[in-house]
């Protein structure tokens, strides 16, 4: 059995300085989950990266996740997840991407509700649930990502959770 050991990072702050004075502040949180099926652990991760057309979208399902591996296929099936991270590789403003929980949606991650998350371009959406994890069944699993945009864009997605094998 592989083991697996995710890094979950998150880190925004700010510098201004001038002839007289400075200030800095950071809010910098890291957290390392270990191979396991409990709290603070995750047993599997997916990235993908996903050029989206006008309009496009992916969807997500988190019971049959595409993970390309070693030129093989697998199909990864969460029942628990962990943390995501959705980033917007645009460039250019305009260049919107929307977050949705869709039929049978993952809404735990928007409180219940259906997400329409805006991403702006080189925009970050994060979701962490490091100690009991996100639960997913036949009617908690579904994500989709779609480019609002005029123009197309890349999406990058990286996804940390607990399948129990």
């Amino acid at each position: 059995m592989a083991n697996t050991t995710s890094t979950l990072t998150s880190k925004i702050g700010y510098q201004i300085r001038d002839t007289n004075a400075s200030e800095s502040s950071f809010i910098n949180t890291t957290k390392i989950l270990y191979s396991g099926i409990g709290s603070g652990q995750a047993d599997y991760g997916v990235y993908d990266q996903v050029a989206l057309g006008v309009g496009g979208s992916v969807h997500l399902n988190m019971q049959a996740l595409s993970k390309p591996l070693f030129d093989l296929n697998p199909t990864v099936n969460f029942q628990k997840i962990k943390a995501i991270g959705i980033y917007n590789e645009a460039t250019q403003t305009g260049t919107d991407v929307l977050v949705k929980a869709t039929g049978n949606g993952l809404t735990e991650i928007f409180n219940g509700g259906t997400g329409n998350v805006v991403v702006k371009a080189y925009g970050v959406y994060q979701y962490w649930d490091v100690i009991s994890g996100v639960t997913v069944d036949a009617s908690n699993r579904n994500l989709s990502i779609t480019n609002a945009g005029t123009t197309g864009c890349t999406i990058s997605y990286s996804i940390v959770g607990v399948t129990g094998t």
